[in-house]
C-alpha cells in the first residue's frame, strides 16, 4: 500500500510539471484534494490502511512513512475491501508462471489481459525502497523519517523486460 501511495504521488507531481495529462486521469479538472481509492482483497492491508497505527515496532516503522507521504501531498485515502473472486486480473499477475522469464510473463500477462499493454509500470526509486526496508527491519528510529526526493517513476509495461529491484 505504500509503494501504491508513492505511486499516485508520483503520478499526480508528473501532472504538476507537464509529464503527464491531468485530463487523463481528471477530465474535470484536478480537484484540490485528490481522492485515492484502494480495493484489496486483503483485510489486513484495508484495516492497517483505515487505522493507520501499528503495536509492533515494524508495522510503526512503516507507519512513519506512511505519514510523511500524507504529509508530502495532501490526498484523501479511502480503502475498501474488494472480493477475492473479482481480483482476476491482480490474481493473475501475482500468481503466474515464475518458471518465465520476466518478459515472457509480461508478454503472457498482456495475452490474456490486452488493457494491460496499455498501462504503465512504477518503479519505486532504490532509497524509497531501502527507507521501506530499513524501517521494516530496524528497531523503532527516533530520528524522523525522511522521504527521498524521487520516489520512483513511471514507465511502459513493455520497457519492464530487463528491471530487477535489489533490496
Amino acid at each position: 500500500m505504500i509503494t501504491q501511495f508513492a505511486a499516485v504521488i508520483m503520478r499526480l507531481e508528473d501532472c504538476d510539471q507537464g509529464l503527464s495529462d491531468h485530463s487523463v486521469y481528471f477530465p474535470n479538472g484536478p480537484p484540490n484534494i485528490p481522492v485515492w481509492l484502494v480495493e484489496s482483497n486483503n483485510m489486513v492491508s484495508v484495516a492497517w490502511e483505515r487505522k493507520a497505527t501499528s503495536a509492533s515496532l515494524q508495522g510503526q516503522g512503516l507507519v512513519s512513512v506512511y505519514a510523511e507521504l500524507l504529509r508530502h501531498r495532501h490526498i484523501q485515502t479511502h480503502c475498501d475491501h474488494f472480493a477475492g473472486s473479482l481480483n482476476v486480473v491482480a490474481d493473475d499477475i501475482s500468481r503466474n508462471d515464475f518458471s518465465l522469464s520476466f518478459s515472457a510473463r509480461i508478454e503472457k500477462l498482456c495475452k490474456e489481459h490486452p488493457m494491460l499493454s496499455a498501462l504503465d509500470f512504477f518503479l519505486p526509486s532504490p532509497k524509497l525502497l531501502q527507507l521501506l526496508t530499513l524501517r521494516l527491519f530496524s528497531r523503532l528510529n527516533p530520528v524522523s523519517c525522511l522521504l527521498p526526493t524521487q520516489l520512483g517513476q513511471f514507465l511502459p509495461v513493455d520497457s519492464t523486460t530487463s528491471i530487477s529491484v535489489v533490496l
